[in-house]
């Protein structure tokens, strides 16, 4: 029994049926696991959504804006209001209806500002979900051609285990 295709016919193979066996084993023994680069599209993907959803959230949820926007929205108010108070006090004006006015101009500043602040915030957030879902499409990608591949070895296997 030196020869091998003495020992696959005892064994009842061809040499083809063999090679496929011998194929599929080494697919099912190595798993079909993660196409390569997908662990990485991943740990990138994952913060990109959960970015993306931070920035929408005021906006979608009515939540507060980040801090770093918040403060500058409340400087920019005091800002103005002390301005209004300062112009109103050297007019000697103070406590009158126009400061009063004023003031609820600056309050009315303030929150389209805000209003601004929150649907750019939006946009930047809704980009950074385009960019993660377009990432995870990939993997999916990636993960349907391999599983479609691996299918299609165990056809080519079974179609010439049938016709051996």
């Amino acid at each position: 029994m030196s020869d091998p295709n003495d020992l696959l016919s005892s064994l009842g193979l061809t040499p083809q049926i063999a090679a496929g066996t011998l194929g599929l084993g080494l697919s099912g023994a190595r798993g079909i696991g993660q196409p390569p680069g997908s662990a990485a599209l991943q740990s990138i993907a994952q913060p990109l959504a959960q970015q993306g959803q931070q920035l929408r959230a005021p906006l979608t949820s009515g939540g507060p804006l980040p801090p770093g926007a918040q403060a500058i929205q409340q400087q920019a108010k005091e800002a103005g209001e002390a301005a209004v108070r300062s112009g109103y006090s050297r007019m000697g004006l103070s406590g009158s209806t126009m400061e009063a006015q004023a003031m609820r101009q600056v309050e009315q500043q303030s929150a389209a500002a805000g209003f601004k602040m929150t649907e750019t915030l939006f946009a930047d957030g809704l980009k950074m979900s385009g960019m993660s879902a377009g990432m995870f499409s990939q993997i999916m990608q990636a993960n349907t051609a391999q599983d479609e591949d691996f299918m299609k070895a165990i056809s080519y296997f079974a179609q010439a285990a049938a016709g051996a």
